[in-house]
Parts: structure tokens; sequence; C-alpha cells
């Protein structure tokens, strides 16, 4: 399945995320990103997140394997992911994160696209977050682009 998500719709949706916003919006937007970075490694979806707005300094980084970072610039977010509905060519494959459900949830589903409020998407996260919380387990294997994401993330590597 490809997840698109209405980033600061999720945001907003989490708590912790929104407060953290409030005065520090690049570590929210990483916040999050790494716990969808998290799910990806675990449910094996591709994910695009878009944001409204221009990039700040997480627009500058490679985002988490896995992941697709966009910043629309000068459209709104729910206009873009309305513009990928619209030129995919599997949107059956598709996944709509979003609370919007005026502007871009209603054209989804009428598209065939399941929608996903945030609240419902965030439980998802969760879930798999306890799910793998404390695995004894031997870990899944993780791709050498991911070990060198988060190696330049924490400065290990160039």
């Amino acid at each position: 399945m490809n997840y698109i998500i209405d980033g600061y719709n999720l945001i907003f949706a989490e708590p912790s995320l929104a407060k953290l916003l409030q005065n520090h919006s690049e570590d929210a937007r990483r916040n999050l990103l790494v716990r969808l970075s998290n799910f990806h490694i675990h449910k094996k979806h591709n994910i695009t997140v878009v944001f409204d707005g221009k990039m700040g300094i997480i627009g500058t980084e490679k985002p988490p394997p896995g992941l697709n970072v966009i910043f629309t610039k000068n459209e709104s977010a729910d206009a873009h992911i309305i513009k990928l509905i619209q030129n995919s060519r599997k949107p059956k494959e598709m996944v709509i994160v979003t609370s919007d459900f005026k502007d871009i949830g209603h054209f989804a589903q009428q598209m065939g696209v399941l929608v996903l409020t945030s609240e419902e998407f965030l439980e998802q996260l969760d879930q798999v977050e306890k799910k793998n919380k404390g695995r004894p387990e031997k870990p899944e294997t993780v791709s050498e682009a991911e070990i060198n994401y988060w190696l330049k993330q924490f400065g290990k590597r160039d």
C-alpha cells in the first residue's frame, strides 16, 4: 500500500507533537518522521508525507528510508494530495491519512481510495510501536541505506 499523509494534520492529531510544533516545528516534524519510519520498517508500506509550505531544515535532509517528504511551497497540502490521487495509476492501492474529510477525504473516497482519519492512523502507529517494544526475538534486517541515514543523523557518518 501507498500511504499519503497530510503531515500537519497528523501532527495536530497527536497532542505531544502539536505542543512541540508550537515552539520547535523542526523537532515535531522530525519526531513524526521517525515514528513513520518505524511504521515503514515493520509494515513495509510506502509512505509519502505532505507538508504545507516551504521546507525548513528537515526539508534539506534526506528523509528516512521508506519515506518521501514533500513540502508544497505555494499550494496547500490538500491540493497536492488531490493531485497525487488524480495522477495515480492505482488509486485503490492508496491510503490517505487526513481528518480533513471535506476537502480531501470525500474526493479520495469517490476515487476508490481508502481514507483513514489521523486518529485512526495514530492508533495503528501505537499498535505497531507496542507490538515491537521490547521484542526479544531477532530484529528485522536493516538495510545499508537505513544504517547510513541514522548514522548521519547522529553525526557518525557523512
